[in-house]
């Protein structure tokens, strides 16, 4: 069982995680599935990094990640 030491934040972006977010809403697809109703898009990532409520820019949204650390 992981302890909370175990875990960092990050916030994310796209040049350098869209692959890990991707990667993400693949294996969980019920979200796709219960909350919109169709099978999670190959552009989920990209509409994570990407889509802003009216009036909200780039400069105004945060991606941020709780990822485990690696242990070696």
């Amino acid at each position: 069982m992981n302890s909370v030491n175990d875990y960092f934040t990050k916030i994310l972006s796209m040049e350098d995680d869209l692959k890990l977010v991707q990667d993400l809403c693949e294996r969980c697809t019920d979200y796709y599935e219960h909350c919109e109703q169709r099978p999670t898009p190959s552009t989920a990532a990209e509409d994570i990094f990407t889509e802003f409520p009216p009036g909200k820019t780039l400069e105004d949204k945060y991606v941020i990640g709780i990822l485990i650390k690696k242990i070696n």
